[in-house]
Order: C-alpha cells, then structure tokens, then sequence
C-alpha cells in the first residue's frame, strides 16, 4: 500500500508531488519496521501495566517518532501516578519534580518535531497543573515556537493557560497582542487572542476599560489601521466582524425613524415656505437649520457612533454627528438614538430636498428629506 501511495503522482495544496526513489521507498520500510516494533513493545507494557525505566523510555522513543500517538501519551500519566506512589518517592518533593521534569522534557522534544501536536500540548498542561513545575521557562519555549510560527494557535492557547498560572495581568497581554499584530497584521491567532483578552476586561471592567464605547470606538480605529495598510488580509476583517458583534447583535433591524423613511424636509431660516404645497403626511417644515434624527432599533442597542452608523447627506459630515441613547437610565444601551443634523446656513431654502441615507451594521435604510 504504502509504495502505491508513494508511486501516484497529483497535485496537493496545488504542489506537485513526484515518486520517492527506491533509496527512499527503502528507508520508509525500515522507519514503518521499526515503529511496529516500537508500538508492539509499548503495547506489551500498557496492557500489563508495567511503569518501568525500560517500559518509559520505549513510550518515549515512541512518541518522540509519533507525537500524535494519544494512547502513548495517557500511558505516560497512568506512569507519573503510578511512579508517584511509590515508597521512595512519595511526599518527596524532589523526587516527584524530577519525575515531572522528565514528562516536560520530553513534550519538548516532541514539539520540536511536531509543534502543532494536540497530545503533546495538552500533556504540558497537564503536567504544569499539578502545580510542581516552574513556569519561568514556559514563556521564554513559547517565544520559540511562536517566532517559528507566530500564528500556531496551539502556542497561543497554552499561552493563556501559562499567563492564567504566573498571574500576568490581561493589560500586558494585550500590549503583547498589539506587537504581534504590528509585526504582522496576518496574524489571526493574535487578533483572536486579543478579542478573549477584551471579552475578559469588559466583563471585570477592569480600569481603563470602562465604558465600553471608548474601549470599542478606539478598537475600531485599531482595525482600521490594519485594514487600509493590507484590505486584502483576512484576519483584520474578521476581527472587524467581532467588534461589530460586540456592539449589535446581527438579527437586530433599524424598523423606524424620525423623520420617517421617504419623508421631504423644507427648511426657511426666515419661516418663509412661498407656494410650497406639500403633503402634511409626506412632509416637515421647519424654520431651523437643526435637524433632530432619531432611528429605533428592534432591540436595545450599545455603541450607536459615527464608527457603527454611517450618515451620508449634502454637506453632513457623518463623523462629526454626535449619538445619544435615549433610554435616560445611563447604561449606554437603548432601542432609540438621537442626533442633529447642521444643515449649512445657505442651503435652508424651501426649493431645496435633501436625501439621507443612514447605513447600520450593513442595514440600509433610506431618507428623502
């Protein structure tokens, strides 16, 4: 089977693949030869429990050439309680740390082989939870492996769990975030990380952090710098997307407005309308150049800035207009919102319709005022 493997020739991932020869055919033997024996020795010992030095170090050889071996690797911990409990090493701190240094050595040199290893990464965490092992070298091993590959989102998980043991604040870690990202904005597992790291400061309101529009208005701009150096990269959109999703859920709808949808607006400084005769459900008349704009949501709704809702209108800067919830209870969140359109001195004359078009979280809806 596998020569007939080797001998197919095709394309993966749009690279063409070519025949080994037969001095490589013949050294794929001897490696799937001796991992049989490997496999068949380790097996012996699993089933017969056997937690020796010569059972451990054939688990480890066994690992080191297939690190995604999952039984091999619960061998290993059925091995550490085992050797635990032993007279000479049990309640001897010592001992149970050299027990442990061994396990972490040799996750090291499984990664090493392969670093997106689901066994080998977990088998660390494991043995760093029971809370024998120094975690000072842990950061310096994931500077390693992230500069070999910065979005190995293995390495970036367990860094959440070694920063979650050595008590590294969430602040420092964002700044961590904010220098991967500026080294390289192709980095998804950064800007994954970043938004776990926010999810937890929002939720503690941790200093800084507090109220979220500020937070969120800021990350915005942050994303944007992203987007307009490479629009093409992926991975700045889609933290564009969650930071959307943080503001307004997607199933919430933009259902009215003030002045309503397809309305006509005369402005007269004077209060003079000439012969304007339009219909009084069709249309407003004001005297002032100020124009209050309120849009009712189908749910409450937070964050409603110049960064979330786009106003587009004749001489109407939309990042200017300032938002307001109307709730009046101070949380930041309601279902209508309130701004005011400045409509240029010269521009307020009866003959004269404006349209708006108001864009929310890719919901269009449109004013003729």
């Amino acid at each position: 089977v596998l020569s007939s493997l080797c001998e197919k020739k095709g394309k993966m991932h749009g690279r063409p693949r070519k025949a080994p020869t037969p001095e490589e055919q013949e050294a794929f033997s001897v490696k799937a030869s001796k991992l049989r024996s490997l496999q068949s020795q380790f097996l012996q010992f699993h089933h017969a429990k056997i937690y020796t030095k010569e059972a451990l170090d054939v688990s480890a050889k066994l690992l080191e050439s297939n690190p995604e071996y999952y039984t091999a690797w619960n061998y290993r911990k059925l091995a550490v309680q085992h050797n635990f409990n032993l007279p000479e090493v049990d309640n001897n701190e010592e001992s149970v740390k050299l027990i442990l240094d061994e396990e972490l050595r040799l996750v090291e040199n499984t990664l090493k082989r392969n670093f997106k290893s689901y066994g080998a990464w977990h088998h660390r965490k494991w043995v760093l939870s029971k809370g024998h092992s120094s975690t000072d070298r842990e950061l310096l091993l994931l500077g390693k492996f992230q500069k070999a590959d910065a979005r190995n989102f293995h390495a970036w998980n367990y860094r959440r769990f070694v920063t979650t043991l050595k008590n590294i604040p969430n602040e420092k870690e964002l700044e961590y975030t904010t220098d991967m990202i500026f080294d390289n904005f192709s980095n998804y597992s950064a800007w994954h990380n970043r938004s776990v790291l926010l999810s937890h400061l929002l939720k503690e309101k941790a200093k800084g952090y507090c109220p979220k529009d500020n937070v969120f208005t800021e990350e915005y701009e942050f994303v944007r710098h992203a987007l307009f150096t490479d629009p093409d990269d992926q991975s700045g959109w889609f933290y564009h997307l969650w930071l959307l999703d943080q503001t307004v859920k997607l199933e919430t709808l933009l259902v009215s407005s003030c002045p309503p949808h397809g309305s006509n607006l005369s402005l007269s400084v004077d209060g003079s309308f000439g012969d304007c005769s339009l219909s009084p459900f069709t249309s407003l008349q004001t005297n002032t150049r100020i124009l209050p704009l309120v849009l009712y949501f189908s749910e409450a709704v937070e964050n409603v800035c110049s960064s979330t809702v786009v106003i587009e209108c004749e001489n109407i800067a939309s990042n200017e207009l300032v938002w307001r919830s109307l709730s009046g209870d101070g949380t930041g969140s309601a279902q209508a919102w309130l701004t005011y359109l400045n409509f240029p001195e010269e521009h307020a004359h009866s003959e004269k319709a404006y349209q708006v078009k108001c864009l929310y979280h890719l919901i269009v809806q449109n004013m003729l005022i």
